[in-house]
């Protein structure tokens, strides 16, 4: 076997901005919520000539229970270069999150030992993101990370983010703020930028749906659309709630409100198996006031969303997406706690230990929305003005064809 520095030309410190070759760069996508914001950046690497561009499509996206999401990602126009499965069992326990992790490092070491990049690009801080850039760190291949220095204090993913973070080369933050975290975590300030928010560069350039367009794609009962909520809830994986317990006070709650629900399923968590059956069974049960989908979609889903009277659940995109499209978001429990927070979501952590309290508190958060004292117009955010993927694009060719890349990352340390 060729030793790792005769496979990868970026052991060496030194890019030749001479080369006639193409650089080549690796875009992995794992989940549908991950794809959705990757898309315009996808769209971009792949339509210009700069770039040799590979699309690496792996974890729920060929999933058959969480709806086959590669289809959509075919759908938007893309060649898929590889599949590369990584999950072990659609139970999600922690045991097979572990196994999938393994699975993870060990099948990207092989694609990319067989078919070397000069840089990879991840997104967020998932474990299927996460066993990536291990892989990648072992085989001395640069990685571009997006979406690092943010904080989710209620699920594991915090510490696989900033672990990324930590093996990659290239930092594409949303806001100064998280810029400034990533600088923090020892990473020098000539490598990381802060270029916004792919989210709203997807949304500005996406023709979102009609309500009698999202009807007749959704086939929802008559009258669903005209007044509903988008749900969405993931298990906390650093809590010990139940999210099986949660996720029926959330439903008893919505279902006291005069709100239709469409629900898309948790991802392929540990305990978000458990959150699934509940949401099936609350289906087959209220057929006429719940809609579940296994995945929307881009275009379903951000069209949800904006026609929505309000988003609720933990998601991050109640957070991102939400207050883009100007809709107000009840953001529950400390999954997402250490995100920026705009001014139209309301953050509430309800007890599930007292769960008439909990009802209580997420109907008075709904009524709340629809008071006069809570009317959010023209919803600011911190997430840029959509020129995200250009920004990439343009280090990305500076990095690779006029500079120098050196894996041998001295700590940056912030003044006193």
């Amino acid at each position: 076997m060729k030793s790792l520095s005769m496979q990868n030309p970026l052991c060496s410190l030194r890019k030749s901005s001479n080369s006639k070759s193409l650089k080549s760069i690796a875009l992995v996508t794992g989940t549908r919520a991950e794809w959705g914001l990757l898309y315009p950046l996808a769209k971009a690497l792949r339509d210009n000539h700069i770039f040799n561009f590979s699309l690496l499509v792996t974890g729920s996206h060929l999933s058959q229970a969480l709806g086959n999401t590669y289809k959509e990602i075919k759908s938007d126009g893309f060649h898929i270069t590889a599949k590369i499965p990584i999950l072990q069992d659609s139970s999600s326990t922690q045991l097979d999150i572990a196994k999938s992790l393994a699975a993870t490092i060990t099948a990207f070491s092989q694609y990319f030992l067989q078919t070397p990049c000069d840089m990879v690009i991840l997104l967020g801080d998932r474990y299927e993101a996460f066993g990536v850039a291990i892989a990648c760190a072992n085989l001395n291949i640069p990685i571009a990370h997006i979406s690092g220095g943010e904080t989710t204090q209620g699920a594991n993913d915090e510490y696989m983010r900033h672990c990324i973070t930590k093996m990659s080369y290239l930092h594409f933050a949303s806001t100064e703020i998280y810029r400034r975290r990533v600088i923090q975590l020892g990473e020098n300030p000539s490598r990381v930028f802060n270029v916004g928010s792919l989210a709203v560069e997807n949304i500005h350039n996406t023709p979102l749906l009609t309500q009698a367009e999202l009807e007749s794609t959704l086939q929802t009962p008559a009258h669903f659309l005209d007044s509903f909520c988008v749900l969405t809830f993931h298990s906390t994986t650093l809590e010990s709630t139940n999210p099986t317990q949660e996720i029926t006070l959330i439903l008893q709650a919505l279902l006291k409100s005069p709100y239709k629900i469409l629900a898309t399923k948790a991802n392929a968590d540990s305990g978000g198996s458990l959150i699934n059956e509940v949401l099936e069974s609350y289906m087959r049960k209220y057929p006429q006031n719940i809609v579940l989908c296994a995945s929307l979609g881009r275009v379903l889903y951000l069209s949800s969303v904006k026609l929505a009277k309000f988003v609720i659940g933990n998601s991050s995109s109640g957070l991102g997406e939400a207050p883009i499209l100007n809709t107000p978001t009840i953001n529950i429990g400390d999954r997402q706690k250490g995100r920026l927070m705009p001014h139209s979501v309301i953050s509430i952590t309800p007890n599930p230990e007292e769960p008439q309290a909990y009802v209580q508190e997420v109907l008075d958060s709904i009524n709340h929305l629809a008071s006069k004292d809570f009317a959010p117009k023209n919803i600011s955010h911190p997430f840029g003005n959509g020129t995200t993927s250009g920004q990439i694009i343009e280090i990305l060719q500076n990095t690779l064809y006029h500079g120098t890349i050196n894996l041998k990352k001295a700590f940056y340390d912030i003044e006193p």
